[in-house]
């Protein structure tokens, strides 16, 4: 047997590519998945930490009116302590939120994937190049 024809060439490479766009597309939607849980549960804990902050500024402004007009310690100082309480509490939802967000990753593998491109010499045998190299699907 001979050589290969160029067309026979031309559609073991094109073969080949599409299955390496179809992994590397897979790959990326795997790593995505996980980044994206961290991001909404890093997002929800920032708009927690805002809707509290928000009920801290009120509660701080209604005691500083109180203080102002009636210089009543227990009406003012109820409502001081418990603004104190909420700035605590958007305080500890802020940080947790930063960590979960400073956590996030890019799709570093896929990324990787694309650079190394598909490692198919031309000429190379019908599925040689999907079962080993760089870009090889992770075993199961």
């Amino acid at each position: 047997m001979g050589t290969p024809s160029i067309t026979t060439l031309i559609n073991d490479y094109v073969a080949a590519f599409q299955r390496w766009v179809a992994d590397v597309r897979e790959l990326g939607k795997l790593e995505m998945a996980d980044q994206g849980k961290k991001a909404g549960i890093g997002t929800g804990l920032f708009v927690g930490a805002a809707f509290f902050g928000l009920f801290a500024f009120a509660l701080f402004t209604l005691a500083f009116g109180y203080v102002l007009v009636a210089l009543g310690l227990p009406d003012w100082a109820a409502f001081a302590i418990e603004g104190v309480i909420y700035v605590a509490i958007a305080g500890v939802m802020a940080l947790i939120g930063k960590k979960q967000v400073e956590n996030l990753k890019g799709p570093e593998r896929t990324i990787a994937a694309i650079k190394a491109g598909p490692g198919i010499p031309l000429g190379a045998p019908e599925g040689a190049a999907a079962e080993e190299g760089p870009n090889a699907p992770p075993a199961a």
